[in-house]
């Protein structure tokens, strides 16, 4: 199951950044919207990376094609190390001026470009989500809290949570019924990875909104290995229908 996850991926630096006010040509931004649409091929990254190259930015263009050679080499062969290495190296320039991004706290790279992101809060991504979408191929978002009393109705009505295939939290996570609040945004149907595995703070609730959250059918990962959630919560998985699909289910045990 590809989901990226914050144990994967390149780390870009920690800290708030603001959106970067360079802006590429037309080019660029027309090269750049088609990798965003095509987020699984390694082509239009390429053919994006070639167009960085020759405007200037060859360190961005290294990154994206040495990202994407060693994610196809196996784990052993010797040449992976060495890409590995480079990668590293040039990640730790490219997260501070090639992916800038509102609001982000920290973020993954996954073949050359920011995949996933993690926000103080819930409602920053909502609040970010034009600007941030509109200049990464996102699909994984963390948030450290999610506060309903302040901000229910943007995060349940949200329509950017489209975009994303994996969502999870961070810290201490959210609390059981927050959870189980936010996963009423019907947005959230393209989800394949739900990631709550944040010690007990999720906990039953947090399994009986996933229960009932009949839209998230397409679910493949299914982490709760940091709750107790009782045996309620786990007769309701047992008994949700919509979560069939599932290919791995972690539980604290």
């Amino acid at each position: 199951v590809s989901v990226p996850r914050f144990r994967e991926g390149v780390p870009m630096a920690k800290g708030k950044r603001k959106a970067s006010p360079t802006r590429v040509t037309s080019d660029g931004d027309a090269l750049l919207a088609a990798v965003i649409a095509n987020p699984d091929e390694d082509t239009p990254r390429l053919i994006y990376a070639d167009w960085l190259e020759e405007n200037g930015q060859p360190d961005r263009a290294e990154f994206i094609r040495t990202h994407i050679e060693v994610t196809h080499l196996p784990a052993d062969d010797p040449k992976a190390s060495t890409l590995r290495k480079r990668v590293l190296e040039l990640a730790k320039d490219h997260g501070q001026q090639g992916a800038n991004a509102g609001g982000v706290f920290f973020g993954v790279f996954v073949r050359g470009l920011l995949t996933a992101a993690r926000f103080d809060e819930l409602e920053e991504f909502c609040d970010e989500a034009p600007e941030v979408l509109a200049h990464h191929p996102l699909r994984v978002v963390y948030a450290g809290d999610f506060y309903p009393e302040f901000s229910e109705s943007k995060v349940v009505g949200c329509p950017h949570f489209s975009r994303l295939t994996g969502l999870g939290s961070s810290s201490r996570g959210w609390g059981g019924d927050v959870v189980a609040l936010a996963l009423t945004n019907p947005h959230l149907s393209a989800l394949r990875m739900l990631d709550f595995n944040n010690r007990d703070y999720n906990g039953t609730g947090g399994a009986r909104g996933i229960a009932v959250a009949t839209h998230l059918t397409n679910l493949l990962v299914l982490d709760l290995s940091g709750n107790v959630i009782g045996d309620e919560g786990v007769e309701a998985l047992a008994g949700a229908k919509h979560l069939a699909s599932l290919r791995a289910l972690r539980l604290r045990t």
